[in-house]
C-alpha cells in the first residue's frame, strides 16, 4: 500500500510541475526527475529498485540512502545519476550522509553515478558485492569508498578530493579494481586492513597524509 501511495504522489507531482519530495522505501522504478530527499531513503531486504539516467537525488538534510535489497542505478554517458546536497552551500552538519549497503549481491549495479558532498563516507559497503562502473565519488568528508568484507567489481571509478582515503578496505575485502583514479585525498589514496585487492591500470596521485596518524600518502597496508 505504501508503495502505491508513493507512486501516485510521484505522478501527481510531475503533472503539477512541482519538486518531488522523497523519503522512506523506494518503489521498484524511479523515473528521471529531481527528487528532494527529506528523510532517509531505503531499499529493504527482498525489494528492488531501478533508477534511470538523469535522476538527481537532492538531499535536504543529514539523510542516507540505505540499501539492503537490490538496486540498479542505470546512468548513461552525459546523463548520470546524482546523489548530492540540495544546497551546494549547506553547513557541514546538515550535509547528507552517504550511501550505505549491507548484504547487497552482485546482482546490483551502479553505472555513471556521482556521489558528492557527504559529511561522512561517499559509499560504505558491508558484506556487499555490487558492480561499480563509471563513477565519480568526490568531496566527501570521510573515505570516498569504504569496504567491509566486501568484494565489488570496480571499473572506471574516480575517488577524488575526499577528506579520508580514496578507498579503504577491511575485514577480508577482495575487490577487483580497473581503470580507476584515487587522487587528491586527505588520508591517502588507499589503505587496507586484512584485505587483498587487485588493481589493474589504476592511478594514485597527489594524496596527502598530513592529518593522519599513519605515515603514508599513496598506499598503506596493515
Amino acid at each position: 500500500m505504501r508503495r502505491r501511495i508513493l507512486t501516485l504522489f510521484f505522478i501527481f507531482s510531475v503533472l503539477a510541475g512541482e519538486h518531488i519530495s522523497l523519503s522512506g522505501s523506494l518503489p521498484s522504478y524511479i523515473e528521471s526527475n529531481d527528487y528532494i530527499v527529506v528523510g532517509d531513503i531505503t531499499i529493504d531486504a527482498g525489494n528492488s529498485s531501478h533508477i534511470v539516467a538523469g535522476t538527481r537525488f537532492l538531499f535536504d538534510g543529514p539523510y542516507s540512502f540505505i540499501i539492503n535489497g537490490s538496486v540498479t542505478v542505470d546512468g548513461a554517458l552525459g546523463d548520470s545519476v546524482y546523489f548530492i546536497n540540495n544546497d551546494a552551500n549547506v553547513s557541514d552538519e546538515n550535509k547528507w550522509e552517504g550511501i550505505y549497503m549491507e548484504n547487497v549481491t552482485s546482482a546490483s549495479s551502479f553505472d555513471h553515478v556521482q556521489v558528492t558532498g557527504t559529511q561522512t563516507y561517499g559509499m560504505y559497503l558491508k558484506l556487499s558485492n555490487p558492480s561499480l562502473s563509471n563513477m565519480l565519488i568526490n568531496y566527501n568528508s570521510g573515505n570516498g569508498l569504504h569496504l567491509y568484507n566486501s568484494s565489488p567489481i570496480i571499473d572506471n571509478l574516480s575517488s577524488l578530493n575526499n577528506g579520508g582515503r580514496g578507498i579503504y578496505m577491511q575485514e577480508s575485502s577482495e575487490p577487483v579494481v580497473s581503470n580507476s583514479k584515487f587522487n587528491y585525498n586527505s588520508y591517502g589514496g588507499y589503505q587496507t586492513t586484512s584485505s587483498y585487492a587487485i588493481f589493474n591500470n589504476c592511478e594514485f596521485s597527489y594524496n596527502d597524509n598530513s592529518t593522519s596518524e599513519y605515515n603514508y600518502g599513496g598506499v598503506a597496508y596493515k
